[in-house]
C-alpha cells in the first residue's frame, strides 16, 4: 500500500474515532448501560487513539497539539453543558492519554531504526 492511501486509511480511522469519542464526551451520559469503564479510563483511552491516529494520519508529532487543546476545549464545553460538568480529573486523564502517546510513538519509532 502506498504512502497516501495508508495515509488515507489512517484518517479515516482518525476522523472514526474523533466523532465518536465527541459523541462520547458531549451527549448525555447513559448511566444504564451494560458497557462500563471507570471515566478516567476512558478519558485516558480515548485521548491516546485519538492523539496516536493523528500521528499516523499527518505523520508528524505536532499534529498532536492540536488533540491537546481539543482535550481542554472539550472539558470547557462540559462545564456549560446541563447534564456534564467539568473535572480536573477527567483533564489530568486526557493529558496523561495524550503523553502516554507520544511516549508510545517515540518506542515504536526507536524499535523500527536498526541499532
Amino acid at each position: 500500500m502506498t504512502k497516501n492511501k495508508f495515509s488515507l486509511v489512517w484518517t479515516i480511522i482518525f476522523l472514526f474515532f474523533f466523532s465518536l469519542i465527541s459523541y462520547g464526551l458531549f451527549s448525555h451520559p447513559n448511566v444504564n448501560s451494560d458497557f462500563f469503564l471507570p471515566d478516567e479510563v476512558s478519558h485516558f483511552m480515548a485521548f491516546l487513539i485519538l492523539s496516536y491516529t493523528i500521528y499516523k494520519s499527518m505523520g508528524s508529532i505536532s499534529w498532536i497539539f492540536p488533540i491537546l487543546v481539543y482535550g481542554l476545549i472539550s472539558e470547557i464545553i462540559q462545564f456549560y453543558l446541563p447534564y456534564r460538568d467539568f473535572q480536573l480529573n477527567d483533564l489530568f486523564f486526557n493529558f496523561f492519554g495524550i503523553l502516554s502517546a507520544i511516549f508510545v510513538i517515540f518506542f515504536l519509532k526507536k524499535l523500527e531504526k536498526p541499532n
